[in-house]
C-alpha cells in the first residue's frame, strides 16, 4: 500500500511538473505575439498570392511554440523556413497554369500547421503531411533541419499534386 501511495504521489508530481513545463512564459508569449503581429500577415499574403485565393490557416501555436525558445521565434529558421516558405513555394509551383490554379482552388481550403513530437518526421517530410477533406495537415518539427526548405516544399507539392 505504501508503494502504491508513493507511486501515485510521484506520478502526480511528475505530471504537474510536465504541464508547467509545457506552458509558455511571458517572454515566450511576447515573442509569439510579435511574430503573429509582424511576420505572419506578410506570410499569409504570400501564401494567398501563391495559391491565387485566400487559404485558411489554422496554426496550432500551443504546439509549435516550444517553451523557453521565444528568443528564436522571430528567426526565419524557427517557423518561417520550416512551414511558411515551403508551403508558399509549393503552392506557387502548382499554380503556374490555369489547371494548377483551379485544382488548388477546388481541392484545398485550409492548412493546419501543427507539431506532434511523437509523429513529426526528422527528415522524411512526406510522413509529416496529409490531405483530408480539402485540408492540408503539416506536422514538422520547428527549428529543425533548417536548410531543408526545398525538401519540405517538394514534399508538400508532391502530396498536393497527387491528390488534386
Amino acid at each position: 500500500m505504501k508503494i502504491l501511495i508513493a507511486s501515485i504521489f510521484i506520478l502526480a508530481a511528475a505530471t504537474e511538473g510536465f504541464s508547467q513545463e509545457k506552458q509558455l512564459g511571458l517572454a515566450d508569449r511576447r515573442a509569439l505575439k510579435k511574430y503573429q503581429d509582424e511576420k505572419l500577415p506578410e506570410l499569409k499574403k504570400a501564401i494567398d498570392a501563391a495559391a491565387g485565393f485566400s487559404v485558411e490557416l489554422d496554426i496550432k501555436w500551443e504546439k509549435i511554440a516550444r517553451p523557453g525558445e521565444g528568443e528564436r521565434y522571430n528567426d526565419d529558421d524557427y517557423w518561417t523556413n520550416i512551414y511558411f516558405v515551403p508551403l508558399t513555394g509549393a503552392l506557387k509551383s502548382i499554380a503556374t497554369d490555369e489547371m494548377g490554379k483551379s485544382g488548388l482552388k477546388a481541392g484545398l481550403k485550409k492548412v493546419v500547421i501543427d507539431f506532434d513530437e511523437k509523429t513529426a518526421p526528422a527528415s522524411n517530410y512526406p510522413n509529416g503531411l496529409k490531405l483530408e477533406n480539402k485540408t492540408l495537415f503539416i506536422n514538422f518539427t520547428p527549428y529543425s533541419n533548417v536548410a531543408d526548405i526545398k525538401e519540405r516544399e517538394k514534399a508538400i507539392k508532391d502530396l498536393l499534386e497527387s491528390k488534386l
